[in-house]
């Protein structure tokens, strides 16, 4: 379901259930953001309420990151206020603003950054529990619910678990927040964060891993996004080769951008610390994706340096034309040292 429909969808269920949160009413600010030159930054700090995903689609933010400083607020406010932000496809993280109030996102407002395309999010910042009733809190014995309640709140739920699993987050991130009593907060640790995806970096390099490919094995490390992946193996003339690959659908304007890039530009790559020369670069394109190929020097496993942790092109033209790619260094050395023996075995055959 698009996110703009999504928006609708919720918006037709009340505010009956809420969550905890005191003080003023969610407000935005667009800022400029340090981190790069003309970049601007939406700081959202506040109680959300039912109305604040439309003062958030008010401010001319365009895909801005959302940065949020919240306790949360009311449940479907905040499940309408993460729609907006994915129907912007805009990121979303965790304001350093100072002053008292809260150390991140908690409650209503979890489920707010969730709809960032990127979350970003350090341990202890996200916060989840139970969604309740204010009444029922003040009163737990009192018969407050009517049958037409019952069948709401079982409504709230099923949107609330559609949403998390639309957003790409895991549905556990529900059976956790259920455990804890309304009156608490379960700050996630680290593991919990990306076991249940509730941070997500789509370019972000996954470990390395071996696949049997090209008569051998090859070693390869993928995007979150799965759009994305280097793949070092050793070819049929018993030769080293890394693949840099890139294979979102591209239009011509972009598949020559692509190429100039990479080829035209760059004097020469640097991988791990290793230097890959011109001459050895080459461009191959198919159907599924876009490839810079590197012939890799003879003995390469062994040059690499597990403490320079990127792919990068040196380049001859301007400052801002040029590419780098942080790797993962996770199995990285173990996985092309094992990639790499077909090309030490033929060069024994030879």
């Amino acid at each position: 379901m698009p996110a703009s429909r999504l928006i609708i969808c919720l918006s037709l269920l009340t505010g009956l259930l809420a969550t905890t949160a005191y003080g003023q009413e969610m407000k935005f600010s667009l800022e400029n953001d340090a981190r790069c030159a003309g970049c601007k930054k939406v700081i959202a700090r506040g109680k959300i309420v039912l109305e604040s995903y439309r003062d958030y689609l008010e401010l001319k933010s365009g895909n801005a990151p959302v940065l949020f400083k919240s306790d949360g607020g009311n449940v479907v406010g905040g499940l309408l206020l993460g729609a907006a932000i994915r129907a912007r496809k805009a990121s979303t993280g965790i304001a350093a603003v100072k002053g008292r109030g809260s150390r991140g996102c908690a409650s209503a407002c979890a489920f707010a950054f969730l709809g960032g395309v990127a979350r970003v999010a350090a341990a202890r910042e996200i916060g989840v529990h139970q969604y309740f009733s204010l009444k029922g809190q003040d009163d737990p014995d009192s018969k407050l619910f009517s049958a037409e309640d019952v069948s709401n709140k079982q409504a709230l739920g099923g949107a609330i678990l559609e949403f998390v699993m639309k957003m790409g987050a895991d549905a556990g991130l529900i059976t956790m927040a259920s455990r804890t009593p309304p009156d608490s907060m379960y700050y996630l640790s680290w593991n919990e964060l990306v076991a249940l995806r509730v941070i997500y970096q789509p370019t972000r390099m996954q470990p390395w891993t071996i696949s049997n490919s090209h008569g051998g094995i090859d070693a390869i490390s993928r995007s979150s996004d799965q759009r994305t992946s280097l793949h070092v193996y050793c070819d049929v003339a018993g030769k080293g080769v890394l693949e840099y690959r890139e294979s979102w659908p591209q239009t011509p304007g972009e598949s020559v951008m692509f190429r100039d890039r990479h080829l035209l530009l760059a004097s020469a790559f640097e991988f791990a610390g290793v230097r890959i020369n011109k001459d050895e670069i080459r461009y191959r394109k198919n159907e599924l994706d876009h490839r810079v190929v590197l012939d890799l020097p003879k003995n390469f496993e062994i040059s690499i340096n597990g403490s320079l942790s990127s792919l990068s092109n040196i380049i001859d033209g301007p400052e801002d034309a040029g590419f780098v790619l942080k790797l993962n260094q996770n199995n990285m050395i173990p996985a092309i040292q094992l990639a790499m023996k077909n090309c030490r075995s033929a060069s024994a055959k030879k």
